[in-house]
């Protein structure tokens, strides 16, 4: 199988959190977060569910949709996308090097803290170049999540490599 780095663009999806409305002094309503690691890891898995299946796809419009209005994106080859416009024809164009590439993807680490989240995971891909060789990728990400003030999960920021992937199990 030949190995290719085509610019993949990866990694999660729109995703609703928990919040509870409670009651202020002044009679008002004040949004509370009740979000813990167990509810910020499910709203991530959900994410990454419908960036796959964005992906899977090969719709370029549904995966930038998954992504802030003013997200940044930083491919391996050194490049800023800024930009949900950006972010998405930048996808389309790695579309056209690898159609029908299949993506997993796999969380080794979730923090959170406030309004904003970080996941560490691997990701691979298999598929087909345009000349009909069977393509093998994968490495690693790092994503940034940022909850909206409608309470949904929003990519922020994102960047992952193209490599050989060797987990330590101490993660």
């Amino acid at each position: 199988m030949r190995r290719i780095a085509p610019l993949l663009t990866l990694v999660a999806a729109s995703s609703t959190m928990l919040w509870s409305c409670q009651s202020a002094g002044d009679g008002g309503a004040e949004m509370e977060m009740a979000m813990g690691m167990d509810e910020v890891r499910m709203g991530i898995d959900q994410m990454n569910a419908k960036f796959v299946e964005a992906f899977n796809s090969g719709d370029a419009a549904d995966l930038a949709a998954l992504f802030a209005d003013d997200a940044t994106r930083l491919p391996p080859d050194g490049t800023i996308l800024k930009g949900r416009a950006a972010i998405e024809a930048r996808r389309a164009e790695d579309m056209a090097e690898m159609p029908g590439g299949e993506l997993s993807v796999t969380t080794l680490d979730v923090q959170f803290s406030g309004d904003m989240a970080y996941e560490i995971g691997t990701w691979s891909v298999t598929g087909m170049a345009p000349d009909g060789e069977d393509v093998m990728m994968n490495g690693t990400y790092l994503a940034v999540f940022k909850r909206t003030a409608e309470g949904t999960l929003v990519l922020q920021a994102d960047t992952w490599s193209v490599e050989e992937v060797e987990v330590d199990e101490a993660m």
